[in-house]
């Protein structure tokens, strides 16, 4: 086995050896030079970094202070607003009973009012009459129905209202407890210093959470909290200036219906003991005029008898004369004047069975009146036992209403 030749060392001058020395010495000084001026910058630095941090977190010790006084600027803000929400709240409630009770107090002298017309549809005849009593009753019962109507409304609007001031009293009172929190979380943050984060393992890189909102939103929202819950409160003074208008103005127009109701019911007592004598007289009237009418109604069927001839006479001269011949079949004055003659008979007759239908209705209503009157002088007793008893009878117990509190 041949051995392996290996290629004799390198050999260096003693220049080579000089230099490498001297290479060595430079470099030497070079590295302690830049590590002495590494030191003085780390140094600086270490100053620089200490001094940015002390100011950094003089900066945020005051900015927490402010934005701690912020919060609690704002919480005292939506705090005040909460207070008078709740006050209109109570004020609500308070006006609710109010209404409820007022409601209530319609039920009976609506059902009065519903009985005293019940009441006088039992009239018989010519009494069952829309007289000023039937139009005062119902002037009454539209003033309560609309007084019910109009207190229902108002109910359902203060109902409203209540829920909308409970809706802004829980959105502020959400408000107030978030800004308790964050005004503890920040005053907190305020008065821990370096020594009293203990082992806190501090993130990767600065968070920004997703939700969270800038300082004018923040604002804002609060403030939107605050103006919503101002307008519910506004709408609600509004409407319980309302309310309280609705509630004199309804007892008034009670009050009033009730009064003119009854000097109708005494009117019309006295003006249906008054009448009965006097619709004997209009009896023998309406007797003698149905005599006439039936006397007419006679001639008018004798006219109309005289003028269906001579239409039939006009339309077969006509029909006739249609068979002409050829050339002779011309429109001559004949053939316009039978045309004109069956149009004014045929007019005629429509007058006369128009007048002779209106004749027949007249006979019918003069019947009809005659018998009407016949039988309401004999139920004249019964109409003033309806009005002077059954109505006037419970009206008087009807108790005082409610007074506008």
């Amino acid at each position: 086995m041949a051995r392996r030749v290996t290629d004799p060392p390198t050999r260096h001058s003693i220049e080579d050896w000089h230099r490498s020395n001297e290479h060595q010495y430079q470099t030497s000084e070079l590295e302690r030079m830049k590590a002495e001026r590494a030191r003085a910058e780390h140094e600086r630095l270490r100053q620089e970094t200490h001094e940015r941090k002390e100011k950094t977190q003089s900066d945020v010790a005051q900015t927490l202070g402010q934005r701690v006084n912020d919060v609690s600027y704002w919480r005292d803000e939506v705090v005040r607003r909460h207070s008078d929400v709740q006050d209109h709240i109570n004020a609500a409630c308070h006006m609710l009973a109010r209404l409820q009770s007022a409601l209530r107090d319609t039920e009976l002298p609506l059902e009065t009012t519903k009985r005293c017309l019940a009441n006088r549809e039992r009239r018989r005849g010519i009494d069952l009459v829309h007289d000023n009593v039937q139009t005062e009753l119902l002037k009454e019962q539209d003033t309560l129905m609309g007084v019910a109507g109009a207190l229902t409304k108002a109910i359902s609007q203060v109902t409203e209202q209540i829920r909308l001031l409970r809706k802004n009293a829980y959105n502020l009172s959400k408000d107030i407890q978030d800004k308790n929190t964050a005004e503890y979380i920040d005053r907190d943050c305020h008065q821990r210093n370096e020594g009293t984060v203990g082992g806190y393992q501090l993130p990767k890189q600065a968070i920004v959470d997703s939700k969270s909102v800038a300082p004018g939103e923040w604002e804002g929202f609060s403030d939107a909290n605050m103006m919503a819950a101002e307008r519910a409160c506004h709408t609600y003074d509004k409407i319980n200036a309302i309310n309280h208008d609705l509630l004199n103005q309804s007892q008034s127009d009670i009050t009033m219906c009730r009064r003119d109701t009854n000097t109708s019911f005494e009117r019309r007592i006295e003006e249906t003991q008054d009448t009965k004598n006097r619709l004997e007289d209009h009896l023998q009237k309406v007797i003698e005029e149905t005599e006439s009418i039936g006397n007419d109604i006679h001639s008018l069927t004798q006219a109309i008898q005289e003028k269906i001839p001579a239409l039939q006479l006009s339309q077969f001269r006509t029909t006739k004369r249609s068979e002409r011949p050829n050339i002779e079949l011309v429109r001559d004055p004949v053939h316009y004047r039978l045309i004109a003659e069956a149009v004014e008979l045929d007019a005629s007759i429509r007058q006369l069975q128009s007048a002779y239908t209106k004749a027949v209705q007249h006979y019918e209503a003069l019947c009809s009146r005659n018998v009407a009157l016949t039988e309401d002088i004999e139920t004249k007793a019964i109409s003033l036992h309806i009005d002077l008893t059954e109505c006037m009878g419970i009206r008087q117990q009807l108790p005082d209403l409610w007074t506008g509190q």
